[in-house]
């Protein structure tokens, strides 16, 4: 992930988190959990169908958000960028949003509960925070000119 894409995420990151904070939450209904509240932070409004959240459309700021979220929490950069293949169904960032919803309901699980509006703030705080991390990083390996 370049600089551009890098700052373009953690906006959409913050806005997502806002909307996570103010607006319903519900982990059941597409329009509502943690990747519709993505939508919301990456198209500026919320979803006309669940099937927009659910199955991105390709080249939308939503479905790159997605994936690079996804790769973040993942720790995997190539995972949901392969092309599709003819016996697949899902494209990278359907399989994005699909991974990133199990990855908040893991969190749940762990505790023994259903999800909460705590549980996807909290995988939105864990993207912030790797995004934060790794940009540091790449400001820091550049070469300093005399």
């Amino acid at each position: 992930m370049d600089a551009h894409d890098a700052t373009e995420t953690l906006e959409v990151l913050h806005r997502t988190r806002e909307s996570l904070v103010a607006g319903a939450f519900s982990f059941h209904d597409w329009s509502q959990c943690t990747c519709g509240h993505l939508f919301v932070g990456a198209e500026g409004g919320g979803a006309a169908t669940r099937a927009e959240v659910r199955s991105p459309r390709p080249e939308t700021t939503y479905a790159s958000s997605v994936v690079a979220v996804a790769q973040l929490l993942s720790g995997d950069e190539r995972r949901f960028t392969a092309p599709r293949r003819w016996y697949r169904r899902c494209t990278g960032p359907a399989l994005a949003v699909r991974w990133l919803s199990d990855f908040t309901m893991a969190r749940a699980a762990r505790r023994g509960d259903v999800v909460r509006r705590a549980d996807a703030i909290a995988v939105i705080d864990e993207a912030i925070t790797r995004l934060a991390a790794t940009r540091a990083v790449e400001v820091h390996d550049r070469q300093l000119v005399a």
